[in-house]
Order: C-alpha cells, then sequence, then structure tokens
C-alpha cells in the first residue's frame, strides 16, 4: 500500500459457506429469488473479448509512434515554412487545432496502448463476505423499476437489496414490499445521489456494496464474476461496462453486418486500457465497491453534478487500486432520440469539468505519473468537441473572407494536412480495436459537439449547465 490506514482487515473473500442460501431468520436477508420472466439474453459481444495477438500489438505501436514522430516533424514545418504575417490571421489558429489534435491522439494513445492488462478471473460460487446492493432513485417510472428490482432480487451472492428513493413514493415502498427489498427514503434530500448512498452506506456493515442504477438490470452471475478482483486487498472498486437492452436505440449505429454503440470504444476499449496504469474509473451504477475503502476516503464525493470520477481519484490518491472488469454484466436503457442523447452526455460532461476542476489530477499528491495522464486523458476528452468546431468553422471563414492557413508551399501543406489528418483517423480506428467506425464516429462527435460545448464551459466557471430536467429534480 502506498499509505498506511486503519482499516480493519477484510474477511476473505473466498469461503466454504454459499452465501445464497439464507436463513429465513435472519431480517437483513432477501428472500428466496422469485421466478419472476426478468432476463437479458446474452450477447456474444457483452463477454470479456479475447486478448490481442502480440504481432498485431507490436504492429499497432510501431504505427503510434510513426504518426506522432511525422507529426512533430510537421507541426515544425508548419512553424517555420508556412506562417507568415499574411497567414497568421487564419493559419495560428490552425496550427492550434493541428497541436491540438496530436496531442489528444497521444492522450488516448497512452490509454490504449494495452488493452489486457487484466483478465477475466475465474468466478465465484460461494463466498462469506458480505454484499449490500443500492439502487438509488428518484422519479422513474414503473415500467423503468420493475425489470431492475426484480432482477436483483435474483442476483446470487447478494446479502442485502436496498431501494433509495428521494422521490418518496408510496407505490414504490409497495413494490420492494411485494419483491421482499428494503425501502429507505430520506427526510432531507441533500446531496443529490451521492447523498443518497452516504446516508445508506452511514448503517451498513457490509463487506462490499453494489451499485446499480434505477435502469440497470443485473446478470444473476454479477458480484459472482466481479468480486474475485478483491483477493487483491488494495482493490476499492470494480467497475463493468455499461450496456443497454437493445441494439436499435439512438446510440446504435450499423456497421457492415453489425451494430455498435457509441459508448463502446470508452466502455470496452479506453475504460480496459486504463486497466495497465490503475486508472479505472468508476461511471456510476454497474459497479462494486469495498465499504471500507469509501470509509477511508469520507464517503462518496458530492457536487452538483455527482461525478464518480471525483471519487475514483479520491480513492486512488488514498492509495487504492481500481480495475475495470472488461465484461458487459449490467444493461439498462439508452437514449431513445436526440434530446435524450444530448441531455445525457450533457451531464457526463458537466461531470468531468467540475472534477477536473475540483480535484486537478495534474498536481497535488497521491497519484503517479501514469494516472495523472490517464484521467486528463479521460475527462480532458470532452474537450474534443472544440477541435470538432474548429474544423468545421475554418474552412468556411477561409471562403469566406478569402483568407489563407498558410503561404509558400501551399500545395504541399494541404496535401500534408490530408494525409496525416485521414492516418490519424485510421490509426485510432485501429487503436479502437474495431470499436469505433470513423464515419459513424465523426457524426457522433458532432452531435456531443453541440450537446457539450456549454457544458465545458464548467471547467473555467465552475457553475453547471443544466437541462429541464436537473432542475425539476432534487428540488
Amino acid at each position: 500500500m502506498q499509505n498506511q490506514r486503519q482499516a480493519p482487515r477484510e474477511r476473505s473473500v473466498r469461503s466454504a459457506h454459499d452465501s445464497c442460501v439464507m436463513s429465513t431468520t435472519d431480517v437483513d436477508a432477501v428472500p428466496a429469488p422469485r421466478p419472476l420472466p426478468i432476463t437479458v439474453a446474452v450477447r456474444p459481444e457483452a463477454a470479456w473479448p479475447p486478448p490481442e495477438v502480440d504481432r498485431s500489438l507490436r504492429t499497432t505501436h510501431v504505427l503510434v509512434w510513426a504518426v506522432v514522430a511525422v507529426s512533430c516533424a510537421y507541426l515544425l514545418w508548419r512553424v517555420l515554412a508556412t506562417l507568415t504575417p499574411a497567414s497568421l490571421l487564419l493559419g495560428v489558429p490552425l496550427l492550434i487545432l493541428e497541436a491540438y489534435s496530436l496531442f489528444a491522439f497521444g492522450l488516448k494513445a497512452v490509454l490504449l496502448w494495452d488493452v489486457d492488462a487484466v483478465q477475466a478471473p475465474e468466478p465465484l460460487t460461494e463466498t462469506d463476505a458480505t454484499v449490500a446492493v443500492l439502487i438509488p432513485t428518484f422519479d422513474e417510472p414503473h415500467q423503468v423499476l420493475m425489470p431492475t428490482l426484480t432482477a436483483a432480487t435474483r442476483m446470487r451472492l447478494a446479502t442485502q437489496v436496498i431501494v433509495l428513493d428521494d422521490g418518496h413514493r408510496p407505490w414504490l415502498g409497495g413494490m420492494c414490499d411485494e419483491l421482499g427489498i428494503e425501502y429507505r427514503a430520506r427526510v432531507r434530500r441533500d446531496g443529490g445521489r451521492a447523498g443518497q448512498l452516504n446516508s445508506a452506506l452511514s448503517s451498513l456493515t457490509s463487506d462490499f456494496v453494489a451499485v446499480l442504477n434505477p435502469d440497470q438490470v443485473a446478470d444473476r452471475d454479477y458480484i459472482g464474476r466481479t468480486l474475485p478482483h478483491f483477493e487483491d486487498q488494495d482493490v476499492a472498486l470494480v467497475q463493468t461496462p455499461r450496456d443497454s437492452y437493445t441494439q436499435d436505440s439512438f446510440e446504435h449505429v450499423t456497421h457492415g453486418r453489425e451494430r455498435f454503440a457509441e459508448r463502446n470504444l470508452f466502455e470496452r476499449v479506453l475504460s480496459a486500457g486504463s486497466n495497465r496504469w490503475n486508472a479505472g474509473s468508476w461511471s456510476g451504477g454497474g459497479a462494486i465497491i469495498r465499504r471500507s475503502a469509501l470509509e477511508d476516503i469520507s464517503g462518496i464525493a458530492d457536487g452538483a453534478s455527482e461525478s464518480p470520477s471525483l471519487t475514483t481519484i479520491r480513492l486512488h490518491r488514498a492509495g487504492w487500486r481500481t480495475v475495470h472488469h472488461n465484461e458487459a454484466l449490467v444493461r439498462g436503457r439508452a437514449a431513445n432520440d436526440a434530446g435524450e442523447y444530448a441531455d445525457s452526455r450533457r451531464a457526463e460532461c458537466t461531470g468531468a469539468m467540475q472534477t477536473l476542476r475540483r480535484e486537478r489530477p495534474w498536481s497535488g499528491r497521491g497519484l503517479t505519473r501514469a494516472q495523472r495522464i490517464a484521467h486528463v486523458a479521460s475527462l480532458s476528452s470532452w474537450l474534443d468537441g472544440w477541435a470538432t468546431l474548429g474544423y468545421l468553422v475554418l474552412p468556411a471563414l477561409a471562403l469566406l473572407f478569402a483568407l489563407t492557413p498558410a503561404t509558400g508551399p501551399v500545395a504541399l501543406f494541404a496535401l500534408l494536412f490530408t494525409v496525416l489528418f485521414v492516418t490519424r483517423q485510421l490509426v485510432m480506428q485501429v487503436l479502437s480495436r474495431g470499436q469505433a467506425p470513423r464515419s459513424q464516429a465523426s457524426v457522433f462527435a458532432v452531435l456531443r459537439m453541440s450537446a457539450t460545448l456549454r457544458a465545458t464551459l464548467v471547467l473555467v466557471t465552475g457553475r453547471a449547465v443544466k437541462n429541464a430536467a436537473e432542475l425539476q429534480a432534487r428540488a
């Protein structure tokens, strides 16, 4: 451990006792799962990806180094040979965009360098460790909550399932009674979702806490497949990828014969790559956390956007490890339309900007150099929207005002700019391991840009941009 902690030693994860067999006199135990038809079909792409072939990985690394080296030489040439007083007005902004694009490419390459640092552990079928499942809710309708709650009662190795309701809905309390789930409603609703969870944590005695979003249907073996990571006593958190029920949402696109979710690049590749640097991040639901680790950092970090990444960085500063378990074990709702998509990305962007502003992962104690780079790479990726906007606006300005971004060998500049831009895109597609086809990724980059540009200003102003739903929530 990097620091000394006085937390009590955790009980061994493995035991000869089967916690699925519960005593009927245990008031904290969840009754035997009801045989309700709440299931999610298994999809091949949800499984843990097979490890990459070494030769293929080496080829990818060579491509990355080549692109970085050539791009640096190109930028130096741009400064020395193409910028004159006649081209400064458009040439300097374009040069800044090109430098930022190379910087962002390098940061993503660090995260995507090796996505096989952690392998799937052998699942558990029994344990004496206690696991409480927490489901924070506020205003979700019955049809969203019913599959989540029913699936939670069927989770093996769960010793307690608790619904946290800040909406104070009697019908939800009745539903929990029917399912044999504990129901809790706070008198004061401060702190948002983080406040909900911290309020429950203060009264729990379980070794671990599994957190599910209100719309997430969990696999029955979710706990058994993630708990083995905690054999390492330094592991504080295990996050699983966010996945959706169907493949026909607004966030899904067709590429060839396959369907891809816009989240795939982050959920299945970038997050897996962060394991190499011990920088796996909590994304909200679908995570299991060591309770003593949360006590060590005084609970879950709260804030206007309740960004889970803030809690992650504080865990890393305290010397704890986090793991991204690259197997989709929970399924939730994806955006049905552009409005829902924009709202969700705006909220995530706001959380990332507030984390950068409040925690400043590039400085302070407790983080390794690799962790700093990984956290900055992940959180600052939302700023790419400004680069997208620049690449769309600058050509229009050049045509409108007859400006030139370069003087001298203009034809050579145009050729090199185009070749390097396309090459970076192609190499990024290779780095994404097929999870981000360039044409579809470009479309979503524009959609994210329109949704998140204002939200990125939180990094400067500190004031969150709220949508209509957020203005009504937590009132």
